[in-house]
């Protein structure tokens, strides 16, 4: 179990690494709310959602991006996270009015 937590913890240090030379990359983001998740890192998990959130919007993987915010409504209680809740679903609905006409 402690090899474990040691080669998660290098992961994170790793991804972490990428995310400074390529901010939006998506499988360190999604690599990194996992592992967060795993380790207890709440504050550090719901930051990378929201990151997440945004890169999926940029690539308009809008199917995804609709996944993350219904995580990201867990955390009514910080402002950022709703921000980005609301993002996602501004831009799904925008995307759903632009193929109804």
């Amino acid at each position: 179990m402690a090899e474990t937590d040691q080669k998660i913890q290098e992961a994170i240090v790793f991804f972490e690494q990428m995310l400074l030379s390529m901010p939006g990359d998506r499988t360190s983001l999604e690599f990194l709310a996992v592992a967060y998740e795993q380790t207890g890192q709440a504050d550090k998990r719901r930051d990378c959602l929201i990151k997440l959130a945004e890169t999926l919007l940029i690539e308009k993987d809008y199917d995804n991006a609709q996944i993350i915010a219904g995580h990201l409504s867990a955390f009514a209680d910080y402002p950022p996270a709703q921000a980005a809740v609301a993002r996602v679903f501004e831009e799904v609905q925008g995307q759903i009015l632009k193929s109804q006409f």
